[in-house]
C-alpha cells in the first residue's frame, strides 16, 4: 500500500469522526436549524364582507407538518384615511397543534380571536395573526400572516 492511500484512508477516518462528532453535539440544537415551515404552514386567509354585527366568515390554508405549541396575537387593523392603518381589535391566546386538528366549518372572525369579540364598525379592515412556535430545546419560530382586505357595512 503506498503512503498516498494510507493518507485518504486516514481522511475519511477523520471525516467520519468529524461528522460524528458534529451530530452529538448538534443534534440537540436541530430546532434551531430548520424554518418555521418544518413545523407550520400557513399560505392565505381570506376573509368575506360583512355588516356590521355580524362576525365575517373566513377561509385559513395551513398545514401543520409537526406537532408544537404556539402563542398566538390575532390584530385586526382599519384602513385610515390617507392610507395607512390602525389597531382596532387585538386577541391573545395559545393553543397545541397537531397535524390532525382541523378548523371549523363554520370558521369566523369570533372564532379567530376567541375568547375576544371585535365589534367593527362600517369600514375597510385587515387581520394579521403571529403565531410564536415554543419547539424543542428553546427554540421559537415566527409565522407572521395578513389577511386580504375586508369590508363592514352598515345594516
Amino acid at each position: 500500500m503506498t503512503l498516498a492511500r494510507v493518507r485518504m484512508k486516514d481522511r475519511h477516518w477523520l471525516v467520519a469522526l468529524l461528522v460524528a462528532w458534529l451530530l452529538l453535539v448538534g443534534a440537540p440544537k436541530w430546532p434551531h436549524f430548520f424554518p418555521a415551515s418544518h413545523w407550520f404552514e400557513v399560505r392565505s386567509i381570506l376573509i368575506s364582507d360583512s355588516v356590521v354585527g355580524v362576525a365575517p366568515g373566513m377561509s385559513v390554508d395551513r398545514v401543520i407538518h409537526r406537532p408544537f405549541q404556539a402563542d398566538w396575537i390575532a390584530t385586526v387593523m382599519r384602513a385610515e384615511v390617507g392610507g395607512g392603518h390602525s389597531t382596532l381589535c387585538t386577541a391573545r391566546g395559545g393553543n397545541d397543534y397537531r397535524p390532525t386538528a382541523s378548523l371549523p366549518g363554520n370558521l369566523d372572525l369570533d372564532w379567530w380571536t376567541w375568547p375576544r369579540k371585535c365589534d367593527l364598525p362600517p369600514g375597510e379592515y385587515r387581520l394579521k395573526t403571529l403565531w410564536v412556535l415554543r419547539l424543542p430545546e428553546g427554540a421559537t419560530k415566527e409565522v407572521r400572516v395578513m389577511s386580504d382586505t375586508f369590508k363592514i357595512k352598515a345594516n
